[in-house]
C-alpha cells in the first residue's frame, strides 16, 4: 500500500501536498520500511495499521538483533510514525516501552558510522587535471566541481537546473563575479528557499568545467543541468537519478587511482571508499584544514546548526590543532 492511499477520502490535491511533506527519497525509504513492516505483522496475525507501540518494540528490537545498523532503525520508527500520520491515526512514539527499547537498540549496537572518503580541494583539482574532452569526462567534471564547490548532496545536484526553475528544485546561474544556486526545499530547509553563491574568482577550476560542459551540451534555460549520456556519448534530455550520482563518483576516482600508479584492483577497492557525499565532506574538511570557522562552513553547506558541520570538520581538527605537532610533543 502506498504511504498516501490511505487518505481515502482526500483529494487529489490533498494527496499532492500529504505527498510533498517528505522528499522523493524519503518516501521511497519510508515505503519499503513499512513494507517489511506490515508482512512481518501480517506473520504474527497482528495489526499494523493501527500498530501496538510494544509490537512495533519487539520488531525493532528483533531487526536489530538480525544486524540491522541502528540507522536503520531510527528510519523504520519513523515510517511506521509517518504512515500513522497519514492514515489520521495516532501513535504513541513516546511508550515507555518503546522509548526503552529504542534506547536499548543504539546503547548495545553502537557502531562507527561510515564516513564518505573526502573529495578534497587538492584532490578535485587532480582529478579534473586528468578529465578529458569526452562527454562523460565534461559532465563528470562538472559534477564533481559542483558538488564539492557549493558542499551538494546527491539529490540536491541532480535537481538543478540551468538559469532558471525548470522540472528541478532549484538552479544555478553564473554572474560576471559568482557562480549561485537557490535551492527549493532542501533537506535542511523545507520553508524557503535558500540561495548560495561562490566568487568567480577564488574557483577558476570549477568554472571553465562549469562553463564547458554548458556549451557541449548546448543547454537551454530551465533544462537539467545534470544529465544521464547513452552508451555512444549522446545526451539524454532527462534528469539524472539521484541514485546514480554515487556510483559515477566511484568510477571517476577508480578511473584516476589508476591513472597514478594504483593496481587496477587496489583502485577499485579504494574508489569503493567514495560516494555522492564525498564533494560535500571534501568542502568541509579542506575549508576546516584551512582554518575557516565551523559557522562558515555551516552556512555554505546549510545546516540548521553547527553540530553536524562539527562532526564533519572533527577529523580534519584534530590533526590540524593535535598537541603532537607542537615541539616537544610528537616523538
Amino acid at each position: 500500500m502506498h504511504l498516501t492511499d490511505t487518505l481515502l477520502d482526500g483529494s487529489g490535491l490533498l494527496r499532492a501536498y500529504v505527498r510533498d511533506a517528505r522528499a522523493g527519497n524519503t518516501r521511497r525509504a519510508y515505503a519499503a520500511q513499512w513494507q517489511q513492516f506490515a508482512t512481518w505483522c501480517d506473520r504474527q496475525g497482528m495489526s499494523a495499521l493501527p500498530a501496538d507501540p510494544r509490537l512495533v518494540a519487539e520488531y525493532l528490537a528483533v531487526r536489530a538483533q538480525a544486524g540491522v545498523a541502528v540507522a536503520s532503525i531510527n528510519v523504520m520508527l519513523s515510517a511506521v510514525c509517518f504512515m500513522h500520520k497519514t492514515s489520521g491515526l495516532s501513535f504513541a512514539r513516546s511508550h515507555p516501552i518503546l522509548m526503552l527499547a529504542v534506547d536499548g537498540i543504539r546503547r548495545q549496537h553502537v557502531g562507527v558510522q561510515r564516513q564518505a572518503e573526502p573529495l578534497t580541494g587538492r584532490l578535485l583539482g587532480e582529478v579534473l587535471a586528468q578529465l578529458g574532452e569526452e562527454p562523460a569526462d565534461l559532465r563528470d567534471a562538472a559534477l564533481l566541481s559542483l558538488l564539492y564547490a557549493f558542499a551538494l548532496r546527491a539529490s540536491e545536484i541532480v535537481a538543478l537546473d540551468w538559469q532558471q526553475l525548470g522540472g528541478g528544485r532549484g538552479w544555478l546561474a553564473v554572474a560576471a563575479d559568482r557562480i549561485e544556486i537557490v535551492l527549493l526545499g532542501s533537506k535542511a530547509c523545507q520553508q524557503r528557499a535558500q540561495h548560495v553563491a561562490i566568487p568567480v574568482a577564488a574557483n577558476p577550476r570549477v568554472l571553465a568545467a562549469l562553463l564547458r560542459w554548458l556549451d557541449y551540451a548546448q543547454m537551454a534555460a530551465g533544462e537539467p543541468i545534470v544529465r544521464p549520456l547513452t552508451r555512444g556519448g549522446t545526451i539524454r534530455t532527462s534528469r539524472l537519478d539521484a541514485a546514480s550520482v554515487s556510483g559515477m563518483v566511484k568510477r571517476v576516482m577508480a578511473r584516476h587511482l589508476q591513472q597514478v600508479g594504483h593496481d587496477a584492483g587496489v583502485a577499485l577497492r579504494q574508489s569503493r571508499r567514495f560516494s555522492g557525499h564525498s564533494g560535500r565532506v571534501g568542502l568541509y574538511v579542506s575549508a576546516a584544514e584551512a582554518g575557516v570557522p565551523a559557522q562558515h562552513i555551516a552556512a555554505l553547506a546549510r545546516h540548521k546548526s553547527l553540530a553536524m558541520a562539527l562532526r564533519y570538520t572533527r577529523q580534519a581538527e584534530l590533526l590540524r590543532c593535535a598537541p603532537h605537532a607542537r615541539d616537544g610533543v610528537g616523538v
